[in-house]
């Protein structure tokens, strides 16, 4: 049966999506499979705007106005239109096969719909609610306490200059985390970062040290435990690394503020796989 895996993006019109979108072409590019971004009518905005009492309040400015139906559809339309814009300049230039859906419903049942096996989805840590302060939105969170599918998490700014390395929060041979790692490189001297002790008693890298040697995966390892999802989030940063990638079933995440905690946290994209 031919392959039909895919990078899928759920995006708004938010720096953070925005960024998130690109990052969905890159790496549909990598992978060689289409990328797909999805923009979703929230079907209970749209019902909200049916009744003359519906106002909206300005997330910046703070200003109230009444929520037309007439003005709202033509926003949406003209929020898809320059997402459908945006994604086919940087497939374009990438040479990526894409895709874009406009849906009404709840995003959270389309999130869930729509993600099959072999798919990646790659959200914006955190949308237009960034303007209150907020460090992880809605959706974010949603995914990172369920996600359906590998979900890379990306926030509205790069990484760092001078960062490499993919962080994998575990030293044992994972058949599903070290291949995701490996296949997030950038390029084939990019070393794969062994958070070693992470996971638990045990855990000590050598069975993921020799499942990369074998394979010729430059590697090395950092040995320091972590018992929390803070103590991922410092651990990376001081690695250098890129992005980190780990179960969403790891024992870190059991504590605080679990995966949403790390997700938040980082200071670079984060990776949870189910």
């Amino acid at each position: 049966m031919a392959d039909r895996s895919r990078v899928l993006a759920f995006v708004d019109d938010s720096g953070s999506a925005l960024r998130a979108l690109e990052t969905a072409v890159e790496l549909a590019g990598r992978r060689r499979v289409p990328a797909q971004a999805v923009f979703v009518e929230e079907l209970d905005l749209v019902h909200a705007a049916g009744f003359p009492f519906a106002t909206e309040i300005g997330v910046t400015t703070g200003a109230a106005r009444h929520l037309d139906a007439d003005r709202l559809s033509v926003r949406l339309r003209e929020r898809a239109d320059r997402l459908r814009a945006h994604l086919a300049a940087t497939a374009a230039r990438q040479a990526v096969t894409w895709e874009f859906d406009v849906a009404r419903g709840r995003l959270p049942a389309e999130i869930h719909a729509r993600a099959a096996a072999g798919d990646w989805m790659v959200v914006g840590r955190v949308g237009w609610s960034s303007a209150r302060g907020v460090r992880l939105g809605g959706t974010a969170r949603r995914l990172a306490t369920a996600p359906p599918c590998p979900v890379l998490f990306v926030p509205a700014e790069p990484p760092a200059a001078g960062v490499a390395g993919v962080a994998v929060a575990s030293g044992a041979a994972d058949e599903t985390l070290l291949p995701l790692a490996v296949a997030l490189r950038l390029s084939a001297d990019e070393p794969v970062v062994l958070l070693a002790g992470a996971a638990g008693a045990g855990d000590d890298g050598e069975a993921a040290m020799r499942w990369l040697a074998e394979r010729g995966i430059p590697h090395r390892v950092s040995a320091a435990g972590a018992a929390r999802g803070a103590d991922l989030a410092d651990r990376v940063a001081r690695e250098r690394a890129r992005v980190l990638v780990l179960s969403a079933g790891h024992p870190a995440l059991l504590h605080g503020e679990g995966a949403a905690g790390l997700v938040a946290a980082a200071q670079v994209p984060v990776m949870l796989v189910p």
